[in-house]
């Protein structure tokens, strides 16, 4: 075990030390693309969260993307875990595109809160008239929408999404056995 560890930790490096590093980093981020919003958060020492938002990424949001964001997280493995939340938009060509990320302790209503509140102060949302939400209902993150944006609307369509496309695997069975 001890050989392995030390094995990894050639190839992937010092965690601890990768941990160090994480202010310059941060501080190259934001002298590499002014404007950029980089928050990282400690708690004696320890991390607590990180939060990333390019300047490129916010102003071509701002700019040639429609007002579509998409919100999700997910776990990651490492030697510390949390999870990694971010957000993304559709561009002009119905692509991708990034818009910020944040790493946090855990998925819950109070580090949705926090990443929302930041991205709606990066992205310039006074109201959320115009704007549309789009998210597999992660864990808090719909109390973190109507709180920070209590004029959003929610509308679950997943239901009928998959109802519909369990029907069409009905009858595209249903075809197969009429051509054969």
């Amino acid at each position: 075990m001890r050989a392995k560890i030390g094995a990894l930790e050639l190839v992937q490096g010092n965690h601890k030390v990768q941990y160090a590093n994480i202010y310059d980093y941060l501080l190259e981020l934001r002298k590499s693309n002014p404007g950029t919003t980089t928050i990282c958060k400690l708690d004696c020492r320890l991390f607590q969260r990180l939060y990333i938002c390019l300047e490129a990424c916010k102003s071509g949001w701002l700019t040639g993307c429609r007002r579509i964001i998409g919100l999700d997280g997910c776990w990651l493995k490492g030697y510390y875990g949390g999870n990694l939340v971010a957000a993304v938009g559709v561009d002009a060509n119905n692509c991708i595109y990034p818009v910020a990320f944040a790493v946090v302790n855990s998925e819950n209503k109070q580090s949705w809160f926090w990443f929302l509140e930041l991205l709606q102060r990066d992205l310039e949302i006074d109201n959320s008239y115009n704007i549309c939400f789009m998210s597999d209902k992660q864990k808090g993150l719909i109390e973190a929408i109507f709180l920070l944006f209590p004029n959003a609307e929610s509308r679950n369509c997943a239901r009928h999404l998959y109802n519909n496309f369990k029907n069409m695997e009905r009858f595209k069975g249903q075809v197969m056995r009429l051509t054969n």
